[in-house]
């Protein structure tokens, strides 16, 4: 039996609070259509769109500055000399210096809002970093539904099940396939919905179908194809 292929979507990461150790951090729950944001037939070009993502939050919010505070190493597979031709290689400016220090500054320069290189630049420059964690945003993989390339649009059935524990709520959205169209994805959505047993017979006081936040069934969202063409 052959594999589905596979796409690859981009969303928010949900924050968890820290908790007990019971494992029953809080976190804020997001609606599909607001946590995922774009699909891609190929895991590199998610990724890549992940980290242009998280490289805006860098900018908006101002954080996550310690880019080099534990050294090349922890920020990419390059040495020093490499990194440097890398940048020169599209007329990146380079640090004045070559202490972490001097690195740190740099780095702050470049994500504030008036940073000296465009916008394909500071792409170039974070691919070399290519071992930083993504901090925000995240890749996550889903069976396609059909062999065929998507188009200017998929359309993601995403499992929303979020429970609620007296203390927050613990679980998530999952994608489990990516359609062509959205007739072939509300399809499937309704054949899940009518599998599940917990939607069949009468509702119940209890029934996670009563909650406000609708925070068990499964949705379909719309996601861009190459978002940033």
């Amino acid at each position: 039996m052959s594999t589905p292929p596979t796409a690859w979507l981009v969303r928010r990461k949900v924050e968890r609070d820290p908790d007990d150790g019971s494992g029953s951090g809080s976190g804020d729950i997001l609606d599909p259509g607001e946590q995922y944001w774009a699909v891609y037939e190929t895991e590199a070009e998610a990724v890549r769109c992940a980290r242009d993502l998280d490289r805006a939050e860098m900018v908006v919010n101002g954080c996550r500055a310690k880019v080099f505070a534990w050294g090349f190493e922890a920020a990419t597979t390059l040495p020093e000399f490499a990194l440097r031709d890398w940048m020169l290689d599209e007329n990146i400016p380079v640090p004045d210096g070559s202490t972490i220090t001097d690195w740190r500054l740099w780095w702050v320069r470049m994500r504030d809002t008036n940073r000296p290189i465009t916008r394909a630049q500071f792409r170039h420059m974070l691919e070399a970093l290519n071992k930083l964690p993504l901090y925000t945003y995240e890749v996550v993989p889903a069976p396609k539904a059909e062999s065929e390339p998507l188009q200017a649009v998929g359309y993601a059935v995403i499992h929303r099940d979020w429970v609620y524990n007296d203390v927050g709520f613990n679980g998530g959205n999952e994608p489990v396939a990516v359609h062509r169209t959205r007739a072939s994805a509300e399809a499937e959505a309704a054949r899940r919905m009518a599998a599940d047993p917990r939607f069949r017979g009468p509702l119940c006081y209890g029934d996670t179908r009563h909650w406000q936040d609708g925070a068990a069934d499964y949705v379909v969202v719309e996601l861009p194809l190459h978002p940033e063409d």
